[in-house]
């Protein structure tokens, strides 16, 4: 699954209010670096999106990080 296979091992040992914008930028240079294509790095950060939107709605992330800024 794109969680276990690429968000798990990018964000180890992080909780999801400890995450920034770096490190989801960094996340999708990782994945081009690796070849990935580029509908990959869009559904990966697609699910990530969809995990902050929930977390931030639950008081688990960061209100402050905004994906949309994110640089693809």
């Amino acid at each position: 699954s794109i969680l276990a296979r690429h968000l798990e091992p990018a964000l180890a040992g992080k909780r999801l209010d400890q995450v920034t914008l770096e490190d989801v930028q960094s996340l999708v240079g990782t994945l081009a670096a690796a070849g990935k294509a580029p509908d990959t790095v869009r559904a990966v950060i697609r699910v990530l999106r969809t995990i902050f939107r929930a977390a931030r709605a639950s008081g688990y992330a960061s209100p402050s990080l905004d994906l949309r800024d994110l640089q693809l």
